[in-house]
C-alpha cells in the first residue's frame, strides 16, 4: 500500500490528510480490536458451557447471541451516522463527529463489559435455578424453555461489550474514508485487519493463554489490549483535529444511488450471503472434524484457517472494490466463486483419506493447517463480498460509515441465522450433501439477485441467468463416506463392514461389523463395542465394572445415573434391587444407532422399563434438577475433546456431589492412552478435593476407575458376603468378571491414603484451568501399562503389607496370593503380579508364584526350570 493510497484528498479535512501514518495506527487499533474480541469469545464459550452444558443447543444459543450482539452494534452505529445532520441531539453529533475518540470509548466499554460478565454468570446461574430449576428428573434439552432461556440470558449478558464490538468498524470507516476511492478499499482493509486479529486471538487464547493463565487472566489480557487501544485512540484524537471529518455535517442520503440501487437490496444479499458462509462453517467443520479431531486445539486452528481465508480475501478484494461498477461485478463473481469452490472441494473430501499427509504420524497441526488450505479458495471468496458489498451501497464518505454498520449487521445477523439452521435442521435433515447443495445453489442464487440488480440489457441478463440456473440443475454432490469412516485415532477408515451412518445435530455416528461385535463410532471416534448375540465372553468387560463396582461399594442403591449412554453395557443386567435409572445422551443419534442393534445384542438395555433416557449435556440437566441418586457413573470416552473435558472439573464433581444423596457414590472412568502422568495425578486431585474417600482400580491395563464418596467404600466387604450381590445376580458379576474378594484387591492400585501421596503435587482440575482439554492428547500413552504401575508401586495396596488391605479383618483370611497373581496377570498386572510374588517370604510359595507369573505371562522356558 503506498503512501499515496492512503493519503486522503486535499480539502485539509481531517487529520489524515497531513499524517498519512494515521492509518497504519487505526488498522494496528483495529488488529487489537479482534485480537481481544476472539480472546473473550473463546473464554465466554467455555464459561457457559459450564453453566449450561455443552449441548448442541446451548453451544449454538450462546454464539448467536454473541453474534446479534455485534449486529446490533453494527445496526445501531450505523444508524446513529446516517442521522448526524437530520435530527441528532447536539450532545450525540458532537460525539459523532468524533469517531475516533468514540472508538476509543467503546473499546473501554468492551473492556468494563468483559470484566462484569464472570458476575453477570454467577447471576445467571441464580436465575437459571429459580426459573427452570428444581424439576424432579433430569430435563430433556428439547423443551422450549431451556432454550429460549439460554437465548435470553446470554443476550443480555453479552449485550454491552458484544454491542461495542460491533458498532467499532462502522465509526472507524468513518473516520479513515475522505473520499470515493477509498470506500470500498479502506473499509476492506479494516476488515480483513480486524479478521487477522481475530485469528490470531483464535491461536494465542488456545495455545497459550487459557492452558497457562486460564478463563480469567485470559480475560484480563483481553481487558489490557482494550485498555490499550482506548489510550492510542485518545492519542490519535488530541494530536489532531479529529473534529474536522470530511462532510461530517452534510447531510446523507444513502436509501438509493443514481441508478436506483437501494441499500435494503444489498444488505438483504448480504444477509443471505452470511447465512451461507456459516452453513458452509458448520458443515466443514463436522466433515473435517473426522480428520482433526474434536480437541480444543482442533476446533482452534480450523477456526483460524477458515478466518484465514476471509482475511486474505477481503484484503484481496479491498483495492479491486475501486468503483460500483467493479463492485457490482466482484460481488456477483464472489458468490459464484464460493458456490463453485465449495462444490470442487467437497467432491475432493472423499480422497483425504488416502492423502499421504494425512498419515497415522502427522501431527495434528499439520493435518489441521492442510484442512485449512483446502477450505483457502471458498473462504477467499467469502472474505471478498465484505469490501464489494460496502462499495456499492456506500454513495460518499459521508455514508461510508452508516453504509458499513448496515452492511456488517445484516451479514452477521445472516451468520446467526445460517449457523442455527445448519446445526439444528439443516445437517440432520438433508445430510451433508443435501445441505452443501443447499448452499451452493444460495449462493449462485445471490450471483443472479445482484445481476438482477444492475442495469443490463435484457437479452445478456437472461442468457447468464439461464446459464447459472442449469448449472444449479447439474449439482448433485455425492456423500463422502470414505471421509465419514476415518477414525482421528488412525487417520484412516476403521475396518469393519458399515451398517448405519446416522448425521446428527452434534456428531455423526457410524455402525460397523467388526471382528464380531459392532463397533459405534461418534465423529469417527470409537463410542462403543457391542458384543453380538451368542458370542462367547471377552475376557474382561471393563463396560460392565462401571456400574458393578459401584453396586458393590453401595449394595443398598436404589437409584442409578449414567453420564454417556455408548453401547449402553454398563447399564446392562442391573440388579432388580435398582428401581430408577437415568441416562444422560447428548447425541440423540447414538441411541438410534443402539436401537438398530436391539435384535442383534444378548440384552438389549433400552427395553429395560427402568432406563430414561434424557437427551441433553449432563452439566445442563443436573442444573436444572433436584434429583438424587445413590450412584452416579460419569463415562465420557474421550477427555481430550471440548465437548467431554468439561465433565472432568471440580466443578462439575462438587455438581455431581449435590445430586448424591447420602453416602453416595460417584464414578469416573479414564482411559490412559489419551493422558499423562501429571493428568492422572490432577484427576486424583480433583476427586480427593470433592470426595473424602476416594479408591483408584484399574481392571484393564488402559481403563482407570476412581470410586468417590463421603461415606467409607468397601466393595471388597459386599464381595466377601456369600449371600450378597454376587450369589444373588451372578450374571452382571460374571460378565466383569468378578466372583470373589481377589478380584477386585487384583484391580484396586491405590487406596485413599496412597492416592493421597500420589496426587500430593497435583492442583485439581476446574473449569478455568482444565488440564484435560489443553494438556490432554490423542495419544499420549505415557501413562499407560507398567509405567503408570511402577509410579504407584509405592503406594500399592497389594503390594504394601500394612496397607488398609491386608490390615481389613472382613477380607484378610479371604485373600488368596495364587488366585491374586491369576487375576493380576488376566489384568495385564504382569510385572505387579511378578513383583507381588517376588515379597513373598516363605521360599516354597515365592518359588510357586514366580512360576505362575512366567506361565500366566506366556514365558514357558521359565515355568520348565
Amino acid at each position: 500500500m503506498t503512501t499515496e493510497a492512503l493519503s486522503t484528498s486535499s480539502t485539509g479535512e481531517g487529520n489524515v490528510a497531513s499524517r498519512p501514518w494515521d492509518f497504519y495506527v487505526v488498522l494496528a487499533c483495529f488488529f487489537l480490536s479482534g485480537l481481544a474480541a476472539l480472546l473473550y469469545q473463546t473464554v465466554w464459550m467455555r464459561q457457559f458451557s459450564a453453566v449450561f452444558g455443552t449441548s448442541e443447543l446451548a453451544v449454538a444459543t450462546v454464539l448467536s447471541a454473541y453474534m446479534a450482539g455485534l449486529a446490533a452494534g453494527s445496526w445501531i452505529a450505523g444508524r446513529y451516522l446516517a442521522r448526524q445532520s437530520t435530527g441528532a441531539s447536539r450532545w450525540v453529533s458532537g460525539w459523532l463527529k468524533r469517531p475516533i475518540l468514540m472508538y476509543g470509548v467503546l473499546e473501554a466499554g468492551i473492556a468494563l463489559g468483559a470484566l462484569a460478565v464472570p458476575f453477570g454468570m454467577q447471576l445467571i446461574q441464580g436465575l437459571q435455578v429459580l426459573a427452570l430449576g428444581g424439576q424432579p428428573t433430569l430435563p430433556d434439552s428439547g423443551g422450549l424453555w431451556q432454550p429460549l432461556f439460554y437465548a435470553a440470558s446470554a443476550f443480555v449478558l453479552l449485550l454491552i461489550p458484544t454491542a461495542c464490538m460491533g458498532a467499532t468498524l462502522p465509526l472507524l470507516s468513518r473516520f479513515v474514508v475522505h473520499h470515493d476511492e477509498q470506500l470500498g478499499r479502506r473499509v476492506g482493509f479494516l476488515y480483513a485487519i480486524n479478521t487477522l486479529g481475530a485469528m490470531v486471538g483464535t491461536l494465542i487464547a488456545a495455545f497459550w493463554l487459557m492452558p497457562t493463565i486460564g478463563n480469567l487472566g485470559t480475560t484480563w489480557i483481553g481487558v489490557l489490549v482494550n485498555v490499550a487501544v482506548f489510550g492510542l485512540a485518545v492519542m490519535l484524537d488530541r494530536q489532531g483535529d479529529s473534529q474536522a471529518v470530511a462532510g461530517a455535517t452534510a447531510p446523507v442520503e444513502r436509501a438509493k444511488s443514481n441508478d436506483g440501487l437501494r441499500t435494503e437490496w444489498v444488505a438483504a444479499i448480504m444477509f443471505v450471503s452470511g447465512g451461507m458462509s456459516f452453513i458452509y462453517e458448520v458443515l466443514w467443520t463436522r466433515l473435517l472434524g473426522q480428520v482433526v479431531g474434536g480437541s480444543v486445539y482442533a476446533f482452534a486452528i480450523m477456526l483460524a484457517a477458515f478466518l484465514a481465508g476471509i482475511t486474505l480475501g477481503s484484503a484481496i478484494a479491498s483495492p479491486l472494490a475501486r468503483s460500483r461498477q467493479a463492485a457490482w461485478w466482484g460481488l456477483m463473481l464472489s458468490q459464484i466463486g464460493a458456490a463453485l469452490t465449495s462444490l470442487t472441494i467437497f467432491s475432493l473430501l472423499n480422497d483425504v483419506p488416502g492423502w499421504d499427509l494425512l498419515k497415522s504420524e502427522t501431527s495434528l497441526f499439520q493435518s489441521s493447517v492442510l484442512c485449512g488450505c483446502l477450505l483457502l479458495p471458498a473462504t477467499l471468496f467469502i472474505g471478498a463480498t465484505f469490501p464489494f458489498a460496502v462499495r456499492l451501497v456506500a454513495q460518499s464518505p459521508q455514508d461510508v460509515g452508516a453504509s458499513s454498520g448496515a452492511i456488517y449487521a445484516s451479514n452477521t445477523l445472516g451468520g446467526v441465522v445460517g449457523s442455527l439452521l445448519a446445526g439444528f435442521h439443516l445437517i440432520p435433515w438433508l445430510g451433508f450433501a443435501g445441505t452443501l447443495k443447499l448452499a451452493v445453489c444460495g449462493n449462485i442464487a445471490l450471483g443472479v439477485a445482484t445481476l438482477l440488480l444492475r442495469p443490463m440489457d435484457w437479452v445478456k441478463r437472461s442468457a447468464v441467468i439461464a446459464a447459472l440456473a442449469l448449472l444449479m440443475l447439474f449439482i448433485q454432490p455425492v456423500q463422502p463416506e470414505n471421509l465419514l469412516a476415518v477414525s482421528p485415532l488412525l487417520r484412516h477408515s476403521a475396518d469393519g463392514k458399515q451398517l448405519a451412518l446416522r448425521v446428527g445435530r452434534s456428531s455423526t455416528v457410524r455402525v460397523c461389523d467388526w471382528g464380531g461385535h459392532f463397533l459405534i463410532q461418534n465423529n469417527g471416534l470409537p463410542e462403543a463395542l457391542i458384543a453380538r448375540k451368542g458370542s462367547p465372553p471377552q475376557g474382561i468387560e471393563v463396560h460392565h465394572w462401571l456400574t458393578g463396582i459401584p453396586l458393590l461399594a453401595r449394595p443398598e442403591a436404589e437409584s442409578l445415573l449414567v453420564i454417556g449412554f455408548g453401547g449402553g453395557t454398563a447399564v446392562e443386567d442391573i440388579p432388580e434391587s435398582v428401581s430408577r435409572i437415568d441416562v444422560v445422551e447428548l447425541e440423540p443419534e447414538v441411541i438410534a444407532a443402539n436401537r438398530q442393534l436391539s435384535a442383534l445384542r444378548d440384552a438389549d438395555p433400552l427395553s429395560d422399563p427402568r432406563i430414561r433416557v434424557v437427551t441433553n449435556d449432563a452439566r445442563g440437566a443436573l442444573a436444572l434438577s433436584s434429583a438424587r441418586y445413590d450412584i452416579i457413573v460419569s463415562q465420557p470416552s474421550h477427555p481430550w475433546t471440548s465437548g467431554a473435558s468439561h465433565l472432568y472439573t471440580q466443578d462439575f464433581l462438587l455438581q455431581a456431589r449435590e445430586h448424591l444423596g447420602e453416602d453416595g457414590v460417584f464414578l469416573q472412568w479414564l482411559d490412559t492412552q489419551f493422558l499423562g502422568t501429571e493428568q492422572i495425578q490432577s484427576i486424583g486431585a480433583t476427586l480427593l478435593a470433592v470426595f473424602p474417600n476416594v479408591r483408584l482400580y484399574q481392571p484393564s491395563p488402559t481403563s482407570l476407575l476412581f470410586l468417590g464418596s463421603d461415606g467409607e467404600i468397601h466393595p471388597e466387604h459386599e464381595a466377601a458376603n456369600p449371600a450378597g450381590l454376587l450369589a444373588k445376580f451372578p450374571r452382571k458379576f460374571e460378565r466383569m468378571p468378578v466372583g470373589g474378594v481377589n478380584d477386585l484387591a487384583a484391580a484396586l492400585i491405590c487406596d485413599t491414603e496412597g492416592l493421597i501421596e500420589f496426587c500430593k503435587s497435583a492442583s485439581p482440575n476446574t473449569d478455568s484451568f482444565n488440564q484435560l482439554a489443553f494438556r490432554s492428547s490423542v495419544r499420549s500413552g505415557d501413562s499407560t501399562g507398567a509405567s503408570l504401575r511402577t509410579l504407584l508401586e509405592a503406594f500399592d495396596p497389594v503390594l504394601t503389607s500394612n496397607s488398609s488391605l491386608w490390615n481389613d479383618a472382613v477380607i484378610q483370611y479371604r485373600l488368596n496370593p495364587a488366585v491374586l497373581v491369576c487375576r493380576m496377570c488376566a489384568a495385564g498386572h504382569i510385572q505387579r503380579a511378578g513383583r507381588f510374588a517376588e515379597q513373598q517370604a516363605e521360599p516354597g510359595l515365592r518359588e510357586f508364584l514366580l512360576a505362575l507369573v512366567a506361565y500366566e505371562g506366556g514365558n514357558a522356558s521359565t515355568v520348565a526350570r
